[in-house]
């Protein structure tokens, strides 16, 4: 009984330990780069010889495109260039990217649907004219003004693949479950990888405003059924030795969805895939990484066993009662101390997050809801354990028709 105990505590122990080391260590760079951005631009000025290239996954959005082509268009360099793949679409996505002067390619397929395919179509596409740098920005989302910039040089600079600072934002007056889940977010696009970085793993590819360096292109597929292909993407260059690199003056920014049954699916569709890439990639890290002696594939495999916020903190708050009464009762209270020290090290690191976040900051009335929050994940679940896979579909916008402003 003893051993399960030990057991036990050793798993709540190392995914907690290792989430709170990212967010300790995230919170301080986060903190730096807050007072000095310029202390992590550690990479010379932009080569304007440097050929680029954004490809701009589209599939029905003509109510956001044209914001994004805006604040693309606006962040442009010289010897870049925007590609737009308007893939399955039905509406008039093309039209309105034509009328911002984009190159615009259009993909139709019956099975072939999502993401990762539209975007090997968009990378065979653009192989002939032998880019330096090929650059992803997904079709509903804006950049700052040096993102592209930033994204090009360190793509370059590195010669393998960097992730931006990608947000979703909860939109004004938004729910108290989605400024939550605008917080969760935050930590895992923002202050885990600025740790995870700094400890010596690869960063997670978390969807939009990454860059690949062009070297690299025929070393990668991006054709694939999964759900999660960006993250899939990240793992499959550990798994070739290659680290992602994080890139945080590169800002990518994207609103939450409003509707509470899209949010549902949404997280379904991250948190099932999530799931999956744990069941499927971890060993084969953890074997490269005894095999090569490589401690990038090692933190990476046991950051990617850290669950999802919410969940994690729900699972760490459950077993740290039931396993924390149990030793107290058989006389091992230095384990007793270690739980209660983790967790007051993980409330205390949240809690310096979600100030660093200034006026986005959740509330009191917000922290009240994370019960709710974290019963709905529940369903979730259910249906991972029940053998129910989210698949891929269009996240649906409450954005109304922009009219498109000519170029």
């Amino acid at each position: 009984m003893a051993y399960v105990f030990i057991w036990s505590f050793a798993i709540l122990l190392f995914p907690l330990l290792l989430f709170c080391l990212e967010v300790v260590v995230g919170c301080f760079r986060y903190a730096i780069a807050r007072r000095a951005t310029e202390s992590l631009r550690i990479v010379p000025a932009l080569d304007q010889t440097l050929k680029g290239v954004v490809l701009v996954p589209a599939h029905n959005e003509h109510s956001v495109i044209g914001a994004t082509l805006e604040s693309l268009l606006s962040a442009c360099s010289q010897n870049m260039r925007i590609i737009v793949i308007a893939d399955n679409c039905s509406d008039d996505t093309a039209v309105i990217a034509r009328q911002y002067h984009c190159e615009v390619i259009e993909r139709t397929h019956a099975q072939d649907r999502g993401k990762g395919f539209a975007l090997a179509f968009g990378l065979e596409h653009c192989r002939a004219d032998n880019p330096d740098v090929v650059m992803v920005v997904d079709a509903d989302c804006t950049v700052n003004a040096n993102a592209l910039s930033d994204l090009m040089r360190c793509a370059d600079h590195y010669q393998t693949i960097v992730q931006g600072a990608y947000t979703l934002v909860a939109p004004e007056h938004a729910k108290p479950a989605t400024r939550i889940s605008a917080f969760a977010v935050f930590i895992k696009n923002i202050i885990r990888p600025l740790g995870l970085a700094k400890l010596g793993g690869s960063v997670p590819i978390t969807g939009s405003g990454f860059a690949i360096a062009g070297t690299l292109i025929d070393h990668i597929d991006l054709a694939s059924g999964e759900i999660v292909e960006d993250m899939k993407l990240g793992l499959d260059l550990a798994l070739l030795g290659q680290k992602v690199e994080f890139v945080l003056p590169a800002k990518i920014t994207s609103v939450l969805p409003t509707d509470n049954q899209t949010s549902q699916v949404q997280r379904a569709r991250w948190e099932h895939g999530h799931i999956g890439m744990i069941t499927k990639y971890v060993p084969k890290l953890l074997l490269f990484s005894l095999k090569e002696l490589r401690w990038a594939s090692l933190i990476t495999a046991l950051d990617l066993c850290i669950l999802p916020f919410i969940v994690l903190l729900t699972l760490s708050a459950g077993l740290s009662i039931i396993l924390g009464s149990a030793m107290y009762l058989i006389g091992w209270s230095v384990f007793v101390y270690w739980i209660v020290g983790l967790n007051i090290m993980l409330l205390v690191a949240l809690i310096v997050a979600n100030a660093l976040r200034g006026s986005d900051r959740l509330q009191l009335k917000d922290v009240y809801a994370l019960s709710e929050y974290a019963l709905n994940k529940i369903g979730l679940y259910r249906a991972l354990t029940s053998g129910k896979r989210s698949r891929w579909h269009k996240t649906q916008r409450e954005l109304p028709a922009q009219p498109p402003k000519k170029k």
